[in-house]
């Protein structure tokens, strides 16, 4: 029966209704004529898709008579032509194929009985007093509708809007409904409420005529302070305005006293607890040189390194002096300087400021010059006697510098503060063996990733693939430096796999361990391939290549006012993405390290002193401050990266962030960055459809069998 139920009822049954005569149309007699019935039909497009449960007869059928005379009569299929016990099925929903024997013809049609529905919908306001549609759904007859949910109140443009409930019901449906929300509005105003610090303690909207809730005891309470009241009633709010927390301080007070021993007065100081101490203008004594003070416990705060104390007790401090060993008057120190460019004009100012408080202006003379990092040390191991006297270099080279006789052992007095003031991995970044040979500059020698947060959401950016894609699709670029070895080894190290060198005591390389080959190394190549054979991917990590397509950069700190200047407000920092492999996730790892200050040996005793102190000045808790202001450089001192000004920086942060995915960069042969530097443009010489599992394994097995002709490099 096609798929038709209830067949045994209907299907095939002939409802007789004579020969003689039958119902017609309108319940009249048909009496038969001379005219003979050739066939009936159900007559084309009369038949609905569906018929409504119990309006059979408002379906429209109809049957056509054709006579042998060839004329036609059209008559109206209705209940009428069918015996009364079987029309209860005409109120059943279903698909029914009827057989009807009419006037000796039978005819067959095939009907959907459907229950009759309506269609209900909902409109209310949608954060703004608006209608607009939430739900429109089909409802059987007699059915009952489910409301949406909506808000129950929001708040528009200096009104507060309740939901009420809906304009009318919605049971028991007999006919199609625009139902509507029904709405009652307010004012409303602004109350905030600040503590004696000016902080914000809560902000909130209140009904006009209603009261505001005041903050509680434990969020208005403020260390030191006893808490008074409020500066203005909050009640029966009319407007919006400010409440003000008043109280009173009760912070003990302290004394903290100054023992010059035999040098130039300094007064005593009353602070308040936890307060910090503002240190005084260092006392001068004849024949002495100030270096500081000391507690009666011996611990000491050496000059230009004087660390944010807080005062907790009455104290007393003890000045520390020396035998001055003033710089002759004859005698006329040159120094050579070497920085990178953008910290020439506050290394020359930090230099003629350290000079003037020593009162060594007239008597040395330097000159800071532009030489980059990396370069300073390429240019001291191959030159030490041409080379600067002091010169900033990048952490992985100190053991070359140490062999080629390029940096000055740090005796105690130099080394004992960097030890104390410097986070640990900056001082195992500044030592070779058991001795330091360097001072440790900035701890922020990594890459993170530089976006726009105008084009890229947090999701783009969680995922190299997600930010390739989201490029691809706008016609961007994203900027990452694949052909160089030290940023294109996060992929690798990010997947597991690593390479690690070992030298012997003269710094020549003896030894590695490298798994770039093996299934981790493969993983991470992968991951590398789907970025950099992308058309969007531009090889560099200079923020003198962003354009207005660019909508990434990997790079690091060193380029965050450049970064500024072309994104402002749009600028955002966050570690780098994760990258999938296989059913893996492993996020992109890097390298970690400091930049380090280091001065060359010098035969002049004089000389190689005031070239020391000089890069301790550079490097103190004072000079990294400045240096991360001017140049936002994040700093290894322990006391200038707890200050409030690093803690807030976004790239700072960032960095920390991506930290954790870092290994601390350790000695690598010079041509190992060529090596591995090469792997990523190999990759992308493949292009998308050659960088196979294959072809890339084959890149690195190349890359692979040069390791053993590093061995033996310095």
């Amino acid at each position: 029966m096609r798929g038709f139920k209830n067949a045994l009822l209907l299907c095939g049954l002939a409802f007789s209704m004579g020969m003689a005569s039958c119902a017609g149309v309108n319940g009249d007699v048909l009496q038969s004529s001379d005219r003979n019935i050739v066939s009936v039909n159900v007559k084309e497009g009369t038949v609905p898709n569906k018929i409504i449960a119990g309006k059979f007869d408002q379906a429209g059928i109809k049957l056509v008579i054709n006579y042998s005379d060839g004329t036609k009569e059209e008559v109206a299929l209705t209940t009428a032509l069918i015996p009364e016990q079987y029309r209860d099925l005409l109120q059943t929903p279903g698909n029914y194929e009827i057989t009807i024997l009419y006037r000796g013809q039978q005819v067959t049609i095939h009907v959907c009985i459907a229950i009759e529905t309506f269609t209900v919908s909902f409109y209310a306001y949608a954060n703004k007093p608006e209608y607009v549609l939430f739900s429109a759904t089909e409802i059987p007859a007699g059915g009952t509708a489910i409301a949406p949910e909506v808000s129950s109140d929001f708040y528009r443009e200096g009104m507060h809007y309740y939901f009420r409930g809906w304009d009318k019901a919605f049971s028991n449906v007999t006919a199609s409904l625009n139902i509507y929300g029904i709405y009652e509005s307010t004012p409303y105003h602004t109350v905030t409420f600040y503590d004696g610090a000016m902080n914000v303690l809560k902000s909130e909207k209140i009904d006009q005529g209603e009261d505001a809730t005041p903050p509680t005891e434990r969020e208005r309470a403020m260390n030191g302070y006893t808490f008074l009241g409020w500066d203005r009633d909050y009640h029966d709010v009319t407007k919006s305005f400010d409440v003000y927390g008043l109280y009173t301080d009760v912070s003990p007070v302290y004394t903290v006293t100054f023992y010059t021993l035999g040098g130039s007065a300094v007064e005593p100081l009353t602070i308040k607890k936890g307060a910090k101490l503002t240190w005084p203008q260092n006392p001068t004594r004849e024949g002495y040189i100030f270096g500081g003070w000391q507690t009666e416990d011996g611990t000491q705060y050496l000059v230009n390194r004087f660390p944010a104390v807080s005062v907790v007790s009455d104290t007393s401090f003890y000045a520390i002096w020396t035998e001055d060993h003033t710089i002759p008057l004859d005698t006329n120190v040159e120094l050579k300087i070497w920085c990178s460019e953008a910290a020439v004009k506050l290394t020359t100012s930090q230099i003629r400021d350290f000079l003037y408080v020593n009162n060594w202006s007239d008597k040395v003379t330097f000159q800071v010059e532009c030489v980059g990092e990396g370069d300073a040390a390429y240019k001291v191991v191959a030159d030490v006697d041409a080379a600067a006297d002091v010169y900033f270099f990048p952490q992985d080279q100190l053991s070359r510098l140490v062999t080629a006789g390029g940096l000055t052992e740090l005796a105690k007095p130099y080394a004992d503060p960097i030890k104390a003031e410097n986070g640990k991995g900056s001082v195992i970044a500044a030592t070779v063996g058991d001795s330091l040979y360097a001072f440790p500059a900035t701890a922020d020698n990594g890459y993170f990733l530089y976006y726009n947060k105008a084009a890229l959401s947090a999701n783009d950016i969680g995922r190299w693939e997600n930010l390739i894609a989201k490029a691809e699709s706008t016609n961007k670029k994203v900027l990452f430096n694949y052909s160089s070895a030290w940023y294109n080894f996060g992929f690798f190290y990010g997947a597991g796999a690593d390479t690690i060198w070992t030298t012997d005591d003269e710094g020549a390389f003896v030894e590695y361990e490298d798994t770039y080959t093996s299934a981790k190394g493969l993983a991470g190549a992968m991951g590398l391939a789907r970025v950099v054979t992308s058309p969007v991917c531009v090889d560099s990590s200079s923020a003198g290549d962003v354009t207005d397509d660019t909508i990434a950069i990997v790079s690091g700190t060193w380029d965050y006012r450049a970064m500024t200047d072309a994104w402002g407000e749009n600028l955002g920092c966050a570690e780098l993405p994760s990258f999938t492999y296989g059913n893996e996730v492993f996020h992109t790892g890097s390298f970690s390290g400091n930049k380090l200050v280091g001065a060359k040996p010098q035969t002049d005793a004089i000389k190689a002193r005031v070239a020391l102190d000089i890069a301790e000045y550079l490097t103190s808790e004072k000079g990294q401050i400045e240096r991360f202001e001017e140049l936002q450089w994040g700093p290894s001192n322990l006391a200038a990266a707890e200050s409030e000004a690093v803690q807030a920086a976004p790239q700072i942060a960032a960095l920390v962030k991506q930290n954790v995915y870092a290994k601390p960069q350790g000695q690598f042969p010079m041509r190992w960055w060529d090596n591995a530097g090469a792997i990523g443009s190999s990759i992308q010489a493949l292009g998308k459809e050659g960088a196979t599992e294959a072809a890339v394994q084959g890149i690195l097995n190349t890359y692979a069998a040069g390791l053993d002709d590093l061995l033996g490099n310095r």
